[in-house]
């Protein structure tokens, strides 16, 4: 499995990249492996977010609409779930990861091939599960 993270983080950064490949390699991994995928995206839930999930939160709350309220805060609290993951693994670029039958896809939108590989990634998550 380690060659099989290795190649796929190659690909992140390759200039000559093939969807199609980068595609059949997933499927490949997916059912040899007997794995599922997951995506982490980082560029989405970051601290940026927080502050406006926050801001909102409080304005609702203090409008005394506390299911709104409610509602923010749940949305903060994924935010804060993924800040407190991307810090604890300290993840600084986007890259694969593999523990415990997960294949996991970090999204910073830092690699070049970022945008197709979540693309693609979605797409495969999709129709395995």
């Amino acid at each position: 499995m380690k060659n099989h993270v290795e190649n796929l983080n190659l690909a992140l950064h390759a200039d000559d990249f093939d969807a199609d490949a980068f595609s059949n390699l997933l499927q490949r991994i997916i059912k040899q492996e007997n794995i599922r995928l997951r995506i982490l995206d980082f560029e989405y839930f970051h601290e940026t977010r927080l502050k406006h999930l926050t801001k909102e939160k409080l304005a609702a709350i203090q409008a005394k609409d506390y299911h709104a309220g409610a509602l923010w805060r749940d949305k903060e609290r994924k935010v804060l779930e993924y800040i407190e993951i991307k810090r604890e693994l300290k993840i600084q670029q986007s890259g694969f990861l593999y523990d415990k039958g997960y294949l996991f896809y970090f999204h910073l939108g830092t690699a070049r091939n970022d945008p197709a590989i979540k693309k693609l990634f979605q797409t495969l998550r999709n129709v395995t599960g």
